[in-house]
């Protein structure tokens, strides 16, 4: 089955949101004005490689705008290395080399911590919940702030999803089980492993199936079924541990220069404003789709053995994730504004989630 769809006109203007359509729809008054500017094309750098899911939206996203700007707007791809290195997908929109970029919050963290919790926090909020904090919870106004600094605008540009634990080679019943134990594993999850006893080797993801393979590691984190079945996981490991305290609702981010932004009228914002909103909308649907047959895939099919994390150590990396977090809140202002307003918003979202999601999903079980 084919999961990108490729986005028609109608289709994008129908499926773009009502406040962003309602800008969208004005292209008219703009595509007729004597004065419109010449077609102008852009270059957006992906981190990802063509073949990889996570870029599996940008075509799509790249004809939506096509379209939706009647070919005012067009973006060229370029993906992981064609013009930059993966990590240097920021500095290549700074410098001027694209326009646009595609990549994970949480890679520029070395030039900016706060971006990190954008992208990612442990027993944070889940990719439902994130989306509803990013448009309704101040998400987008604080988001903006943080990227401004990086000189760039920024739209969620999809999610993983709810993510897996990692993957073992021996069975995690106790904290003494992490002491010594060599993972992989990236972001905050890494000081708290780290703090508890494990021993964190940093390694690129490309990298890891490798060492895993090698035995330079004895468990790794990556996203989740379809991503960690693709690269051959499942073959390695004996263990499957969830549920992802670490990760549960990655996002990615689309950044767009902020001079090339300021620059634009508001016709084509709204359109790329719709098509973005498209991009962030469709990853999420599909990677929930890929991810629960690949699941049944991986049990099913390859025998792969599911494993919960203890209560106790779930707790353990719950105290020490909220530690960690409150350091990091107090240590830098930008990164306590992100934290604070997630929690707040996080707090209300619980008390839903307490008598609307989880009941039903127990009641569903159990039918």
């Amino acid at each position: 089955m084919k999961w990108d769809k490729i986005i028609t006109r109608r289709k994008f203007f129908k499926t773009a949101g009502s406040g962003v359509s309602a800008g969208i729809l004005s292209a008219s008054v703009y595509l007729n004005d004597a004065s419109a500017k010449a077609q102008e094309e852009w270059r957006l750098v992906s981190a990802f490689s063509k073949d990889s899911l996570l870029a599996s939206g940008l075509e799509s996203f790249a004809e939506s705008i096509a379209a939706a700007s009647d070919g005012r707007l067009s973006i060229k791809i370029y993906y992981a290395g064609e013009l930059v290195k993966p990590v240097e997908a920021m500095d290549a929109v700074a410098d001027g080399k694209a326009e646009m970029g595609y990549a994970v919050p949480a890679y520029w963290a070395r030039k900016l911590p706060a971006t990190m919790f954008l992208c990612l926090m442990p027993f944070g909020l889940t990719a439902q919940e994130k989306n509803a904090w990013f448009e309704y919870g101040g998400g987008q106004e604080i988001a903006d702030k943080v990227y401004a600094e990086l000189g760039c605008k920024f739209f969620p540009g999809g999610s993983s999803g709810a993510q897996m634990g990692g993957w073992f080679n021996k069975e995690i019943n106790s904290i003494s089980d992490l002491e010594g134990l060599k993972i992989r594993i990236g972001g905050p999850a890494a000081a708290v492993l780290k703090a508890l006893g494990a021993e964190v080797v940093p390694l690129p993801l490309h990298e890891a199936p490798k060492a895993f393979k090698n035995g330079e590691i004895d468990a790794l984190e990556l996203v989740g079924p379809a991503l960690d079945m693709a690269a051959g996981i499942h073959k390695l490991a004996k263990y499957y541990y969830y549920p992802c305290w670490q990760e549960p609702g990655g996002v990615l981010d689309l950044f767009i220069s902020k001079t090339k932004w300021d620059g634009l009228n508001p016709t084509l914002k709204a359109v790329i404003k719709g098509a973005a909103t498209c991009l962030n909308y469709n990853l999420l649907s599909s990677n929930v789709a890929r991810n629960s047959a690949a699941l049944t895939a991986l049990v099913e099919e390859h025998n792969v053995r599911l494993k919960q994390f203890p209560n106790e150590v779930l707790q353990k990396f719950r105290q020490v994730s909220d530690e960690m977090l409150h350091a990091q809140a107090a240590k830098d202002e930008l990164t306590g504004e992100v934290l604070n307003s997630i929690w707040q918003f996080q707090k209300q979202a619980a008390a839903w989630s307490k008598v609307s999601l989880q009941p039903y999903l127990k009641a569903r079980d159990k039918a």
